[in-house]
């Protein structure tokens, strides 16, 4: 009995954790939408769907300068936890259509937009 009743509860939190299907891409800032480039620049997080489709939350783990991002879909209100491989990389998300759009340096500056790459994500 206990058996089946552990198996029930272990199902039922597998089916409840989602994961965020990302394709990552790295593009040239000549390569990015017109709209995501007037926006990535600025350390925020920006939904440029109409009406927007995402928000984000985010929480602090034990390293104070470390925080975990989720992103939550609006109309099924499924959040999708982002693991980056830099911690700067979550201080700008531009979502574009169904591509998240983040950075892949620090202390970006607009001059030298030439020189940087982003990353682009298939958001599924």
């Amino acid at each position: 009995m206990k058996t089946i009743i552990y198996i029930a509860i272990s199902s039922l939190i597998l089916i409840g954790c989602n994961d965020l299907t990302l394709i990552k891409s790295d593009i040239k800032y000549s390569d990015l939408p017109r709209e995501v480039k007037d926006k990535i620049f600025e350390n925020e997080f920006y939904d440029l769907n109409e009406p927007a489709k995402f928000k984000i939350e985010s929480s602090k783990t034990l390293l104070p300068w470390i925080h975990e991002t989720e992103l939550i879909r609006i109309n099924d209100n499924k959040s999708y936890k982002i693991d980056f491989d830099k911690e700067y990389n979550s201080s700008t998300l531009v979502i574009f259509e169904n591509y998240l759009y983040t950075t892949n340096n620090y202390n970006i500056y607009k001059s030298d937009s030439l020189y940087y790459t982003f990353s682009k994500y298939l958001i599924r």
